[in-house]
């Protein structure tokens, strides 16, 4: 069932804090979480900073073991990082000494590609990124927007049946990841991938998804989840029409509360350990 591609059931994750005088402190980051993704959906998770959206993706990614519940992708549980799940950083993940041809062709080749074949679809993958005449450049060549096309190149190469990416366009400026956001929406729509975003950008958010998981202060889990009822042929046009402000004034609203919520709670905790 389509529904059923990717599942988290009761997705918890605790970790364990070290403490000034030796002690250990028990930390819940995220807490029982259950939630599915259709095959081929956008979906982005907002919430408050620390609210564990990136431990989220980093367990749906394999790269850390949930404490409680479980992941499946189609049906088989996930335990560990796998060809079927891409994963795109924030920070910078490509190698500087390597061009973009070749940063694209190392995964290939680590699965034992043929050389030949692995420059094919790596230059294959990089024109669906919009980076035509940019193959052979080195990253001090590239601007910030187009080394982390390189790097969606890259995951996109392998072919994954997920697209999972964690705040990839933070690091660049409020106009150019609209820009970067229509050429990803672009990418996905061709490639047919589904896609799981994390940003703490309500308008990106917005104009990137067709589903927006709102997570809760910490412990995380998923307050709400807001259908994106916008064309799926969206351009940045859509960004003044009242539909657009509709959703991100719901969401700020929304996060607002929250915020307030976790601030209150955090100072009530506060008050009963200094009484």
């Amino acid at each position: 069932m389509e529904a059923e591609f990717l599942q988290l059931k009761n997705v918890s994750k605790t970790y364990s804090v070290r403490k000034g005088n030796g002690l250990t402190q028990r930390v819940d980051v995220v807490h029982d979480v259950s939630h599915s993704v259709a095959e081929g959906r956008f979906v982005t998770v907002v919430g408050p900073s620390g609210c564990g959206k990136s431990t989220l993706l980093g367990m749906i990614a394999g790269l850390s073991r949930a404490t409680s519940g479980s992941l499946l992708l189609k049906g088989r549980e996930i335990v560990a990082p796998h060809p079927s799940l891409g994963m795109v950083f924030q920070e910078e993940s490509i190698f500087p000494w390597l061009n973009a041809v070749d940063n694209v062709t190392f995964g290939l080749e680590m699965q034992g590609m043929a050389q030949r074949k692995c420059k094919e679809r790596a230059i294959e993958t990089l024109h669906l990124v919009g980076l035509q005449g940019f193959e052979y450049a080195f990253p001090r060549e590239l601007s910030g927007g187009m080394r982390q096309r390189v790097a969606i190149a890259r995951a996109l190469a392998l072919d994954p049946d997920v697209l999972l990416m964690d705040e990839p366009f933070a690091a660049v400026d409020p106009q150019t990841r609209m820009f970067i956001g229509s050429e990803l929406r672009r990418i996905w729509k061709e490639s047919g991938k589904t896609v799981i975003f994390i940003t703490h950008d309500i308008n990106e958010a917005v104009y990137l998804s067709q589903e927006i998981w709102v997570m809760s202060g910490r412990p995380g889990t998923i307050l709400e989840t807001v259908q994106v009822d916008l064309p799926e042929d969206r351009d940045i046009s859509i960004l003044g029409s009242d539909a657009f402000a509709h959703y991100t004034g719901y969401l700020w609203r929304t996060m607002q509360a929250e915020w307030e919520a976790s601030q209150r709670a955090e100072a009530s905790g506060e008050a009963r350990k200094s009484a």
